[in-house]
């Protein structure tokens, strides 16, 4: 896998089911998870937990049970648990990876201690490791709290008193880009109040998490100098705004819908792909490079000096406009349709080729060179087109020409 940033998950949730007078518990993640992706549920009481469709992965028993549940997401968005016992609270913290994840070690105990129990044989490229270690409150405990220290990061610290029934205390963290082929998960652990029991139901468990796409809707904004690398997946819509000098590189995908914005500065190279819709903008100075392909629809701007490079590829439409100065090389495509306009010093190199439709404008002194087309059928060109000059290529047709012939 590559190196994983935080937070490693798409999504996370953690809490208390409280007690309810029955043998289940439907917990909601408070989000739909995305079919295919992975969910894994650590859950912690003083009953044991099973969930239909879901696959236990470890369930150490003593006073109580720390289990771990998994699934494939068919779209998600709760669990329904089932104990042995009723009217128990539970403890949970539910994660969702990205597609494409997978359980790669573990291991599990029960013990009088707070000592996690090690995992080895890990394949030795980064994994997420995560702890989880669990006791059940009694009687006369009054509260408990773990302390995580960095490289570890913790998911959940609860704690819920035994009132009628037996209470518990469950804390759960994480490491990511784990590289050892061993490693045993530590925290430390203070408890108040008197604890009458002395066992503890502990799981570590690594996964190799799948690289994630990243979707940005609504008004959401990419900001400034933010990067997505590596097959990452941006999909803007709305009114979403990308920063300045934000880059996309390594096959990145993005798609512009709405009013969105790509700012001044703005990269994407190595074979990305950009889709601007609607009245989207793709402003100064943005480059597109190495086989880009960008897709600029309905009124969208392709602004001043952008540069498209190395068989980039723009298909606009509607009454899209190429500002000044704008350059396309190395077999590049330019398909202008509608009443787009391509403006003033525009210029297409080296095999090049422009399909200008309808009432299309190739502006004046625009320049098409080596083997470059030029075709306006049926359309008409105007008097700024008469003046465009023509390189290496097809002629343009006489001043005094309307059509093409």
């Amino acid at each position: 896998m590559a190196v994983t940033s935080e937070p490693p998950w798409l999504n996370k949730v953690s809490g208390t089911a409280p007690r309810n007078g029955t043998t289940s518990h439907t917990i909601s993640f408070g989000f739909t998870s995305t079919s295919g992706s992975y969910l894994a549920c650590f859950i912690h009481g003083a009953v044991t937990n099973t969930a239909s469709g879901w696959t236990k992965q470890a369930g150490p028993v003593a006073t109580g049970e720390c289990a771990l549940l998994t699934k494939t997401s068919a779209g998600d968005s709760s669990i329904t648990v089932t104990h042995n016992g009723s009217n128990y609270a539970v403890h949970y913290v539910i994660y969702e990876f990205p597609a494409g994840t997978t359980l790669t070690g573990i291991d599990s105990t029960t013990g009088s201690n707070d000592t996690m129990i090690g995992l080895t044989g890990l394949p030795g490229s980064e994994q997420v490791v995560i702890g989880a270690v669990g006791r059940v409150a009694i009687g006369s405990e009054t509260g408990a709290s773990a302390t995580w220290t960095a490289p570890w990061v913790e998911d959940g610290d609860l704690f819920i008193a035994a009132s009628g029934t037996d209470g518990a205390f469950f804390t759960v963290g994480h490491q990511i880009n784990v590289t050892a082929a061993s490693i045993t998960p530590t925290t430390s652990i203070s408890y108040s109040g008197t604890w009458g029991n002395a066992q503890r139901e502990k799981i570590s468990v690594a996964f190799n998490v799948a690289a994630s796409s990243s979707a940005v809707n609504g008004t959401a904004t990419l900001a400034s100098t933010s990067a997505l690398t590596a097959a990452a997946t941006v999909i803007r819509q709305g009114t979403a705004t990308a920063a300045s000098t934000s880059s996309l590189t390594a096959s990145a995908t993005v798609i512009r819908a709405g009013a969105a914005t790509l700012a001044s500065s703005s990269a994407l190279s190595a074979a990305g792909t950009v889709r601007i819709n609607a009245t989207a903008t793709l402003a100064s100075a943005s480059t597109l490079t190495a086989t880009t392909a960008a897709t600029v629809n309905g009124t969208a701007t392709l602004a001043s000096a952008s540069t498209l490079t190395s068989a980039g590829t723009t298909v606009r439409l509607g009454t899209a406009t190429l500002t000044s100065a704008s350059t396309l090389t190395g077999t590049g495509i330019r398909i202008v349709s509608g009443s787009a306009v391509l403006a003033s010093t525009s210029a297409l190199t080296a095999a090049g080729s422009v399909i200008v439709r309808p009432t299309a404008v190739l502006g004046s002194t625009s320049a098409l060179t080596a083997f470059v087309g030029n075709q306006n059928q049926p359309g008409q060109f105007t008097s700024t087109t008469r003046a465009a000059t023509i390189t290496g290529g097809i002629a343009a047709p006489a001043a005094t020409s309307s059509m093409w012939p």
